[in-house]
Order: C-alpha cells, then structure tokens, then sequence
C-alpha cells in the first residue's frame, strides 16, 4: 500500500457530485489513497475548478448532477484536455448509449467499497 501512496502523490483527481455525504466520503477515502482532490458538487463549478487547476490526472463525476450531466461535463472537459480519463458513478446504468465504454471513460456502480473505487482509480490511471 505504500508504494501505491507514493505513486499517487502528484496525481490531482477533480471529484464531482451533489450528495455533500458521499463527496466528503470519496474525497476522504481518495486522500487516504495519496491522491490530491478538488472537490465541486455541480458541473458548472467542476469546470470552473478544472479550468483553475489547469487539468487533473482524473475526472469522476456522478452521472447525475445539477445543471449538467456528468457526461456533459466529461465531453467539456475532454474537449479541453484531451485524453482525460472519467470515472462515471452511478446508482443504475443508464438505458441510452453515452459514450462511456470509451477506452478512457468506466461506470462505476454504487455502492462500492473503498477498496473498489481504488482499485478503479488506479487501473485508469495505469492505462493513461
């Protein structure tokens, strides 16, 4: 475990989600892991930080969030760091195809475990 600390140390993760509880609940546990987080609980927001911190090395976002969806906020911020691997979370798999099967792109389902979410961070930043 702590070489994967201190592998995840430079690594900035841009966390979004409108649930107060499981935005500090993931951020906690994600720091736990090393990593640097911002947290927004909008997309608005969240591109505003992402443009603010000049990029991440992650985006997760839930699926549902105000004013934007977190594939919305995905497609922006791809637009503008290209490459940018997404985590979506979700509690249910959305019906319509979104684009989420793309090589940088994972559904998350909730509830995870800790070490699940870890476990998917560190694959997609593996692969990146």
């Amino acid at each position: 475990m702590e070489q994967t600390l201190n592998n995840n140390r430079q690594r900035r993760v841009l966390l979004v989600d409108d649930d107060r509880d499981v935005l500090a609940l993931i951020k906690e546990i994600l720091e736990i892991g090393g990593f640097s987080v911002a947290t927004a609980g909008e997309g608005g927001a969240a591109a505003k930080l992402h443009a603010q911190l000049g990029g991440v090395d992650l985006l997760i976002t839930d699926i549902e969030i105000p004013d934007w969806t977190g594939f919305e906020l995905a497609d922006a911020l791809s637009a503008k760091q290209s490459n940018l691997p997404v985590l979506f979370l979700t509690r249910g798999l959305p019906a319509e195809d979104t684009g989420a099967s793309l090589p940088q792109r994972h559904i998350l389902q909730k509830p995870f475990t800790a070490r699940t979410l870890l476990a998917s961070v560190d694959q997609m930043l593996s692969t990146n």
